[in-house]
């Protein structure tokens, strides 16, 4: 029994020591940049979003929150860092492979337009519904309220009638 005793706690300090080196907390918004955060796909609609210094994985709903463009690309919004990033390519990403990530833009806004006419606002990741129509400004500014935020969004014309499909732009918001 003494011999069991002893085999136990051996593994105890051995597993405590293999592990003592690696640090999975999460990173705060001053450590993380471009070349610290990777993806990799683990599946046909799933992936697996990491910061490479430690190995943290991030959680959806608590770090990141995500919206797939039609084309299939998809973007997460960092709760972290207020911050979008976009996972390129992702239907044609092999799985399980390290893979960079490109930064869209800093801030709790986007717009996206739709290739069938139509488009999306993101706030802090959620789209936004409710949307009407205020007014457009004599600079061509669409200029938005939404019910269901109770905000105002600002849309350049140049982003609203001419901007890529698919695309994320940074829009304000008041």
């Amino acid at each position: 029994m003494k011999d069991v005793k002893m085999l136990f706690f051996g593994i105890l300090i051995f597993l405590g020591n293999f592990s003592y080196g690696q640090n999975y907390q999460r990173p705060g918004s001053e450590n993380l940049n471009i070349s610290t955060l990777k993806w990799e796909k683990t599946g046909e609609t799933n992936f697996r979003l990491y910061y490479k210094t430690n190995g943290y994985t991030f959680n959806l709903g608590q770090d990141f929150r995500y919206f797939s463009h039609e084309n299939g690309d998809v973007v997460i919004y960092c709760l972290i860092s207020n911050c979008y990033w976009q996972l390129n390519e992702f239907n044609y990403a092999p799985k399980n492979l390290e893979m960079d990530i490109t930064i869209v833009t800093c801030g709790q806004t986007v717009f996206v337009r739709s290739v069938n006419g139509g488009f999306w606002i993101r706030d802090r990741g959620l789209n936004v519904t409710g949307l009407q129509l205020i007014q457009f400004n004599p600079d061509g500014t669409a200029v938005y309220w939404s019910s269901s935020t109770g905000k105002k969004y600002w849309i350049p014309s140049n982003t609203y009638n001419y901007g890529s499909f698919n695309k994320a732009y940074k829009i304000t918001s008041e």
